[in-house]
């Protein structure tokens, strides 16, 4: 059984059984504990190509394919902010964000984000907790909804902003053309 939590990639899934995943990882057989329920979910994906990563929250093994099944890693490309990729869109010798598959012929939109820092007042401290979450979650969301950012696989983003729905969008919307609708 593997012990390893590091992400493999570029592996087969073989098929699943009671023990877990069996994926031929780059010619190595691996069996990976995963959360079985019954409903067989990983049986649509035998014979594709893609990433075994360690989920923490539930201590089990997922299998994600990739989209684009003629992605594969170049591990000499690696460095301490990205990770090199090859397919037959792109060809060799390109690199994507560490956490970032690429989607369909290897898309993905770069993180051209800015910092901007204000002073939170306690009070959003104070509403975030009871929410259990940070100051830092709540305004990305409320960014990624009034900006109407979506995160698709097909064309993940590096910075990570999605929003959380047509509703939040509308409502968010909604709010910022009522609070500065008169500003010129």
């Amino acid at each position: 059984m593997e012990t390893s939590q590091a992400s493999h990639y570029d592996c087969i899934l073989i098929g699943l059984t009671e023990a877990g995943l069996i994926l031929d990882c780059l010619g190595n057989q691996l069996v990976l504990p995963t959360f079985t329920d019954g409903n067989d979910w990983a049986l649509q994906y035998i014979g594709k190509i893609g990433i075994a990563s360690y989920d923490p929250e539930f201590e089990c093994w997922r299998f994600v394919p990739y989209l684009d099944q003629s992605l594969r890693r170049v591990f000499e490309l690696d460095d301490e902010y990205e990770i090199g990729w090859s397919n037959e869109t792109k060809g060799n010798n390109w690199t994507a964000p560490i956490g970032i598959i690429p989607g369909e012929n290897g898309a993905f939109i770069k993180d051209d984000t800015d910092d901007v820092w204000i002073p939170v007042p306690p009070e959003f401290f104070i509403m975030c907790e009871q929410y259990n979450q940070t100051p830092e979650s709540v305004l990305r969301s409320f960014i990624a909804d009034v900006c109407e950012i979506k995160n698709y696989d097909r064309e993940p983003r590096a910075d990570g902003y999605c929003s959380n729905g047509s509703d939040e969008r509308r409502l968010a919307d909604e709010y910022f053309s009522r609070a500065f609708w008169n500003v010129e």
